[in-house]
């Protein structure tokens, strides 16, 4: 989530909007067979991912979307299941979730005629949840008219204190990728890769970071990621300024059979790097960074 969203959090929202800048889907997602919503007891989901660089607090009234095992819900009522995605491996549209989301934001604009509003949905994984249904997932949602999300996360490590619930600001990469000043981050089995896309010096940037293991990713090598993005960022970020609301974007592409624990560590990495930004009369350090999930 941009810093424009940040003001966002006090809203209590009844579903999920449009988004104010059209996107236009750069191919289409394979369908999912529809399903019948049943209000069936889920089994509650205790693990939340640590990221130490998520805001604090979740954003009320918004659909929470869950995957539970293979089971998919929205706000505790199943409504299908990504057993397809699993066995396929493969980016897959979820039509019981574009068809409820897209039932929220219609009854929710039939009383709030003239209004225009953001499409913010949370979002909970199960550790081991493939990246395939984490993109199917969100990209779904984006255009079932959704296009900003938020992971759940824990925001301070159980060894400082309490469990403190926040968010990972994650948007679907709903537009054909920008060719230049854009931070690229391939996220692969053997290494993360990551490319800034400069117009300046004309050239792209890149910074090859090996991975130890296709199944974690360390503390080490996290922190080196984002040392490498901050890096890359204070060198060729188009937006520094305190005054300037504007965010640079960064666009992850990941591998399918990628853990989810693994992608949070990623996408947690790329809001490392901050900056100052004036928010009223107050100086605040916000991402650098704006984090958009590709779907390939």
């Amino acid at each position: 989530m941009n810093a424009i969203s940040l003001g966002l959090v006090g809203l209590v929202l009844g579903g999920c909007a449009s988004s104010a800048k059209p996107k236009v889907p750069t191919r289409a997602l394979a369908n999912e067979p529809a399903a019948v919503v049943t209000p069936a007891r889920r089994r509650t989901q205790a693990w939340l991912p640590v990221a130490p660089n998520g805001e604090d607090g979740t954003i009320e009234g918004v659909p929470l979307v869950e995957v539970d095992g293979t089971d998919l819900l929205i706000d505790g009522l199943r409504i299908g299941d990504v057993a397809a995605v699993v066995r396929d491996g493969r980016t897959t549209r979820l039509t019981p979730l574009f068809e409820a989301l897209r039932s929220r934001r219609a009854a929710w604009l039939s009383t709030h005629a003239g209004e225009t509003w953001p499409g913010v949905v949370a979002y909970r994984f199960g550790a081991d949840t493939p990246a395939s249904v984490v993109k199917s997932v969100v990209l779904t949602s984006g255009y079932a008219g959704c296009p900003s999300g938020s992971l759940l996360v824990e925001t301070r490590l159980p060894a400082e204190g309490r469990r403190r619930v926040g968010r990972l600001a994650i948007d679907p990469l709903m537009a054909p990728e920008p060719s230049e000043n854009v931070l690229a981050v391939e996220l692969k089995a053997s290494a993360v890769v990551v490319t800034w896309k400069d117009s300046k010096s004309e050239r792209e940037r890149v910074k090859v970071l090996p991975r130890t293991s296709p199944s974690e990713l360390s503390m080490a090598e996290l922190a080196s990621l984002t040392s490498e993005v901050g890096a890359l960022w204070e060198d060729a970020g188009l937006h520094h300024a305190p005054t300037d609301p504007r965010v640079d974007q960064a666009i992850l592409h990941v591998d399918n059979a990628t853990p989810y624990k693994v992608l949070i560590g990623v996408i947690d990495s790329l809001y490392g790097p901050r900056r100052s930004l004036v928010v009223g009369r107050r100086d605040e350090r916000v991402p650098a960074l704006n984090v958009n999930l590709a779907g390939d």
